[in-house]
């Protein structure tokens, strides 16, 4: 994309820093519903409802019918990473393999050393 095309996007969907720290860095999209979220710290951190208690890439997508959760393990230490969600939901319509809820505490363990994916997905409604 070159100048004038960035442009002409930003104008058309424009971006919302959230917040740009050394611990979280966050933007938002409202137009298309977007949100995206590094937790870089070694404890995590919260914000926008979500809370991690690790590092974490998150994106969120929200449509009509239900938000869908991509989340990314930023320290690739393949280890277990525990998230909250934002508690705006009625059920978990789908979870990728190696992902655990427990819906008494409300909290997902997402266990990226099961696998060998690199992303994680979860999906609202």
């Amino acid at each position: 994309m070159n100048e004038k095309g960035l442009k002409e996007y930003a104008e058309k969907e424009p971006v919302t820093i959230l917040q740009n720290t050394p611990k979280i860095q966050a933007v938002k999209v409202k137009e298309s519903g977007y949100l995206g979220i590094n937790f870089w710290d070694n404890t995590g951190g919260e914000l926008d409802g979500l809370k991690t208690d690790k590092p974490l890439s998150v994106l969120k997508k929200i449509n009509e019918q239900e938000k869908s959760y991509t989340f990314a393990d930023l320290a690739h230490t393949k280890t277990k990473i525990t998230i909250e969600l934002p508690n705006d939901f009625e059920a978990v319509r789908s979870m990728s393999e190696g992902i655990t809820y427990d819906e008494q505490m409300g909290r997902f363990t997402i266990d990226f050393s099961q696998t060998s994916d690199t992303q994680k997905q979860i999906v609202v409604e």
